[in-house]
């Protein structure tokens, strides 16, 4: 297969297939960004060093919960580079803006600092009093909610060896009295817009911990979702793993909202994680994936050198997956977020096809299963110049594109 040549069509077809709206929910925040070598991680000690030692030296991503103090302490201490829209419902709704998607936004904290990062907010709307409207529009008061992101670069060296992969490791600061909360004006003016609107994402559930009375949050939001889906019977729901802080808090949405979901999303470690709590066990990662399949009709992984997903019906489709690896390469070479012009500029500017992804695409294929299945190697992006938010624009990519 000439796959340059494919994905170079999928940004036709998902430019006349892409969803007019979406709802994009529940975890939205501020990422404080920092850039970081290995030897200033020796150099400063911070308060989890040895974590952030071992991220750098297996070049994986790592999300953990942090106090207040040691928040201070981050951006005090060490200061940022960049202010950014955070969580998955922040990241995937910015991604989805700049493609023209009119993005219902749901955010409990209104502060100005963080309204004042969505990138396009002629395509934003937040609930405001009775309505919607534009972050420009909005009178924001009070604190915003900010996770400090640690990124590293591949070949930079931790302890004398070099980091294998460019990842980041995400310090999060939740306050217990507001994650996954539903925010009351969302809550009541997304009522008058549900039958229009025909695509759902949700994600931000691994951030709630054992103390957060996370089964009171997870019971109210899985009635919103039913009440939603009474209303619009169309409505596709999609839920995004996150790395899950608690395993209860895991097996408590793999019950209460997986069966409600049309599909499902996670990487690597995600996957790990919600096969751990599963507690099945499974031959390969296509068996893994098969069992949330299942259950939602779909299930899509996603990593840096390639994709695959699982639909129970012939739904499915090749160039869903290309437009969100391009999407996301794009974002990963760039540091932005793309238009569709950008993407077609993009895909002719020379790009690569990633060889490993190529290589794990052809072994993973030999696999029999029994759901209708689709693989797409990775663009080979060398030196990206971020990885904060680029498996939000995949998933944003994939799901809002039929």
């Amino acid at each position: 297969m000439d796959w340059i040549k494919e994905f170079k069509k999928s940004v036709e077809y998902a430019r006349w297939h892409i969803a007019d709206s979406a709802i994009f929910a529940y975890n939205t925040n501020i990422d404080a960004v920092k850039y970081l070598k290995g030897k200033d991680v020796v150099r400063i000690k911070l308060p989890f060093n040895s974590l952030i030692k071992k991220c750098m030296q297996r070049g994986e991503q790592k999300e953990i919960q942090i106090s207040k103090r040691e928040l201070n302490f981050l951006m005090n201490k060490l200061e940022y580079d960049s202010l950014k829209i955070g969580g998955q419902a922040g990241n995937m709704a910015n991604a989805a803006s700049f493609l023209g998607v009119d993005c219902f936004v749901h955010t409990n904290n209104k502060s100005k600092d963080q309204l004042s990062l969505f990138e396009k907010p002629e395509n934003t709307l937040i609930a405001y009093n009775s309505d919607f409207k534009s972050p420009k529009e909005i009178d924001g008061s009070g604190d915003a909610v900010v996770h400090y992101v640690i990124e590293f670069k591949k070949g930079d060296k931790i302890d004398g060896k070099e980091i294998p992969a460019s990842n980041r490791f995400i310090a999060s600061f939740n306050p217990q009295n507001s994650e996954m909360e539903i925010d009351d004006a969302f809550k009541q003016n997304i009522l008058k817009k549900i039958i229009m609107i025909d695509k759902v994402l949700i994600s931000g559930f691994h951030n709630l911990t054992e103390k957060s009375g996370y089964e009171t949050k997870i019971k109210k939001i899985e009635a919103q979702l039913l009440e939603w889906k009474i209303l619009n019977p169309d409505l596709k729901i999609h839920l995004e793993f996150g790395e899950f802080q608690s395993n209860s808090v895991l097996k408590f949405v793999l019950r209460e909202i997986l069966p409600i979901c049309n599909s499902a999303g996670f990487n690597e470690s995600e996957l790990d994680g919600v096969i751990e709590s599963s507690k099945m066990r499974f031959g390969n990662i296509i068996e893994a994936c098969e069992w949330v399949c299942a259950i939602t009709g779909r299930a899509i992984f996603h990593c840096k050198d390639y994709s695959f997903a699982l639909s129970k019906g012939r739904e499915g489709k090749l160039y869903q997956l290309l437009f969100a690896s391009l999407l996301a390469a794009y974002k990963a070479a760039s540091g932005e977020h793309a238009t569709f012009r950008d993407l077609s500029n993009f895909v002719h500017s020379g790009v690569r096809i990633n060889k490993n992804g190529l290589r794990e695409v052809e072994n993973l294929s030999k696999i029999k299963t029994k759901f209708n299945i689709h693989f797409a190697p990775a663009l080979l992006v060398e030196e990206p110049k971020s990885t904060v938010g680029i498996g939000d624009c995949f998933t944003a990519g994939y799901f809002l594109v039929d």
